[in-house]
C-alpha cells in the first residue's frame, strides 16, 4: 500500500500499520509527508518498529516522517552471510516530532549509511537516537543535522548517536546541536 501511494504520486500518507520489508527494495518518496493514523497509538505495543527492515537491500530517500509516535521509527536486522551485510540506505530523510518512549529512534543491525539526513525535536528512549548495534558491517555518517532531540532513559552509555560497535565507521560532516 505503501509503494502503491508513492506511485500515485500523492504528497501526504497517513499509515494505518507497521511496514515490514523483507525484499530488495528502493522507495524514493519524492518528497512525501508520512504520519501515522492516531488510533495506532491503541493498536500498537510501544516496543513494535513503525518500519521493520529484514535482511534485505533497502534504500529510503526523499521521504518527511512527521509527528511519528509508539515504536521505533526503523528497524534494521542486515545479518552476515559470507561476510556480506545487506545494504541500508537513508538519503535526503527528514524526521520531526517522533515521540518513542520504548527505545531509539532507529536501530541498525548490519551496516548501514545515512547521508544528508536531518534529525529534529524528536524523542526517544534506550540508547539514543541512532542506536548502531552489532555494526560491524559498518556505517557512514555524512552531512547529517541532528538538532533539539531528546534521549529519556535510565540506562547508562546513552549519546545522540550510540555505537556499540565502531568497526569500518566513517563520519563525516555532521551536525549536532
Amino acid at each position: 500500500e505503501f509503494t502503491s501511494a508513492l506511485a500515485n504520486k500523492v504528497t501526504h500518507i497517513e499509515l494505518t500499520k507497521p511496514i515490514i520489508i523483507n525484499s530488495d527494495i528502493t522507495i524514493d518518496g519524492r518528497g512525501v509527508i508520512v504520519t501515522q493514523a492516531a488510533s495506532w497509538n491503541d493498536d500498537v505495543i510501544a516496543d513494535q518498529s513503525i518500519i521493520k527492515i529484514d535482511n534485505s537491500n533497502v534504500t529510503l530517500k526523499n521521504i518527511n516522517f512527521k509527528n511519528t509516535f509508539k515504536g521505533q521509527l526503523i528497524d534494521v536486522i542486515s545479518q552476515q552471510n559470507n561476510n556480506n551485510y545487506k545494504d541500508f540506505i537513508l538519503d535526503n530523510i527528514t524526521v520531526t516530532g517522533h515521540n518513542n518512549t520504548a527505545g531509539p529512534l532507529i536501530t541498525l543491525r548490519g551496516k548501514g549509511q545515512i547521508t544528508n539526513c536531518h534529525f529534529e525535536n524528536n524523542t526517544c528512549a534506550g540508547k539514543g537516537i541512532l542506536y548502531f548495534y552489532k555494526g560491524n558491517g559498518g556505517l557512514i555518517l555524512n552531512g547529517n543535522k541532528f538538532i533539539g532531540n531528546t534521549v529519556t532513559t535510565d540506562q547508562s552509555n546513552v549519546a545522540t548517536i550510540h555505537m556499540e560497535y565502531r568497526i569500518n565507521c566513517i563520519i563525516t560532516n555532521n551536525q549536532i546541536k
